[in-house]
């Protein structure tokens, strides 16, 4: 508890919870501490994002003025449904596509189609399917609108991959690794195992579940969505329906998140090919973002992520998930 006498109540003794979590798969602590989020605001279309709305990644441009893959085994872009996959411009790794979703320049959260996410995972599946080791180890990210990074309003994913595997999803494979040492089992079937129809249990359906997590980075929490099976193990290896299945719940994280007044988020998924030791589970990391903005108080990025590598999180895990749930309906 931290403890203080208040000015707004004349100066009454007044305890305020403080809560430290340890991560049980990483072993990183996050703080859960109040800092001034306010009422959750209905969901708007924000005028710069429409203002800022950018035919690129449709036709015909979208074949006209993106680049194309010269490297032997690798289709000059790849296509599926209206999803287009190309190399990135601004490269992130040695291998960095990016696949357009769909053929609609500007898609609200609650808009987005699940089939048209499904082609384009599919699209990157097809890509790292062609890639020769070690490249095809990485990660597919998505960054959707301004709030978290995302510099074109056109729905995209994309990916950075060269045989690394980045800070965040190395630290969940130790993990992994300690576990399965320690207790013998697999983390992820003890995981759903520990949280099922629990307080941060948000549901099943395709094959997956999704649960928001005990320790999140961000100050919206962030979600879960993880094979309940073991199968996938990895992104080469999913069918078209586990993607297409991924999609729906990507999809409807979205737009419950947007019925919350959290339009923007990002979403990291791994892995993306077989690693060595005990098999890993494909699965997707789902980030709100939000705003500097004065209705908000505050951005998701403070001092305490940037300066000490921990956590922050304003809302209560098992809160968020109470909410999310009845906005999943």
């Amino acid at each position: 508890m931290s403890r203080y006498l208040d000015p707004r109540s004349d100066f009454t003794a007044t305890e305020i919870p403080i809560e430290i979590r340890i991560h049980p798969l990483t072993g990183h602590t996050t703080r859960l501490a109040h800092i001034g989020m306010p009422p959750r605001l209905e969901y708007v279309f924000p005028e710069e994002i429409r203002a800022a709305e950018l035919p690129i990644f449709a036709p015909p441009l979208v074949t006209q003025i993106t680049p194309k893959y010269s490297e032997l085994g690798l289709q000059e872009r790849y296509t599926r449904g209206r999803c287009v996959l190309f190399p990135n411009l601004n490269p992130y790794d040695e291998l960095s596509p990016v696949a357009a979703i769909g053929d609609n320049p500007l898609v609200a959260p609650m808009d987005l189609d699940p089939e048209d996410v499904g082609d384009a995972l599919a699209l990157m599946r097809d890509f790292f399917r062609d890639v020769d080791s070690p490249r095809d180890r990485g990660v597919i990210g998505w960054n959707f609108w301004p709030a978290s990074s995302s510099s074109i309003p056109h729905p995209h994913i994309q990916a950075a991959a060269s045989g690394r595997i980045p800070d965040r999803q190395a630290a969940e494979r130790r993990g992994e690794e300690r576990h399965h040492a320690a207790r013998g089992v697999d983390f992820w079937d003890e995981f759903l195992a520990a949280e099922r129809d629990g307080p941060r249990w948000l549901g099943e359906a395709g094959g997956f579940a999704a649960v928001v997590d005990f320790a999140p980075m961000s100050v919206v929490p962030e979600t879960i969505v993880v094979p309940v099976n073991g199968d996938p193990l990895h992104l080469q290896k999913a069918s078209d329906a586990q993607l297409g299945a991924m999609a729906s719940w990507l999809c409807r994280l979205a737009a419950a998140h947007a019925t919350l007044g959290v339009s923007s988020f990002n979403s990291l998924l791994h892995p993306t090919a077989a690693s060595e030791g005990t098999p890993s589970r494909f699965r997707a990391r789902f980030i709100p973002r939000v705003y500097v903005v004065e209705q908000l108080h505050s951005s998701d990025w403070t001092w305490v992520q940037m300066g000490t590598g921990e956590g922050l999180t304003s809302i209560a895990p098992e809160e968020w998930a109470s909410s999310l749930r009845e906005a999943l309906g």
